[in-house]
């Protein structure tokens, strides 16, 4: 910050340095921790999104989440490679489940396969 403002940075001793790496350390892990927990709760709001809407998939609200799942599509397809990535199955087995008709009547159930 010293060097953004046009002034030298000082040089500091051992024990400031290392904990200044300390502290970098820990900001680095509290974003990652933070990204973390953000994906998990996008993923689990578009798993109770999936489940609620896939039961009305059929029906008389039918073309209404039809609709919105159209619009979510990248959001559904985000949390399913996350917790694929994550290797968390039993959320991603309800996704896909949920997700299934839907799927089938998109004829995007490849893309489902495909993850």
């Amino acid at each position: 910050m010293a060097a953004a403002a046009g002034r030298t940075p000082v040089a500091l001793p051992a024990d400031r340095q290392l904990t200044a790496a300390i502290l970098e350390r820990y900001g680095a892990d509290l974003k990652r921790l933070r990204q973390a927990l953000a994906r998990r709760a996008h993923a689990a709001y578009f798993l109770i999104l999936a489940e609620e809407g896939g039961t009305r998939l059929i029906g008389a609200e039918r073309q209404g989440w039809m609709d919105r799942f159209d619009l979510e599509q990248e959001n559904f397809r985000a949390a399913l490679d996350w917790l694929i990535h994550t290797g968390n199955a039993e959320w991603g087995q309800r996704l896909g489940t949920a997700l299934h008709l839907y799927w089938r009547d998109h004829a995007s159930a490849a893309g489902g396969r495909n993850r």
